[in-house]
């Protein structure tokens, strides 16, 4: 059984791909300057200490569940991951669909369309090495 099945098959939902919305950078960033949108890493720990998008929650793909307080405002949710092979944050944005929390989107591109696209990822290593001379 794939991941995604795994995951849902205790919910009764069945969920494709077209019912997630895929976004690019341009929107993620008019959603994050607009306010209410939260933004959903579901990389790994250490991926997301490593350099993630300013604002952003840290939710493990499996950690992903009905009745987070994180994802409890009821606005927009952004979803993303690594770049556009990472399927964790498909299935997690699928996942979150399933559960029924409402305008869910998925950012394709993830941490490496924003870092690609000029905008600074935050986090301790993402920090040292925009300013080198810390390490000195």
């Amino acid at each position: 059984m794939g991941l995604l099945a795994t995951m849902l098959c205790c919910q009764g939902t069945q969920v494709s791909d077209e019912d997630v919305v895929n976004i690019g950078e341009v929107a993620v960033l008019e959603a994050v300057e607009a306010g209410g949108a939260t933004l959903v890493d579901v990389r790994r720990a250490e991926e997301f200490a490593a350099g993630h998008l300013p604002g952003a929650v840290h939710i493990y793909l499996p950690d992903v569940r009905r009745g987070d307080d994180r994802l409890a405002g009821g606005g927009l949710i952004i979803v993303y991951g690594r770049d556009t092979s990472d399927e964790r944050a498909t299935a997690a944005a699928k996942r979150l669909v399933a559960l029924d929390y409402g305008d869910v989107r998925h950012f394709r591109g993830g941490a490496a369309a924003w870092q690609g696209a000029g905008h600074d990822l935050v986090g301790s290593e993402a920090l040292r090495r925009a300013r080198p001379e810390n390490d000195r």
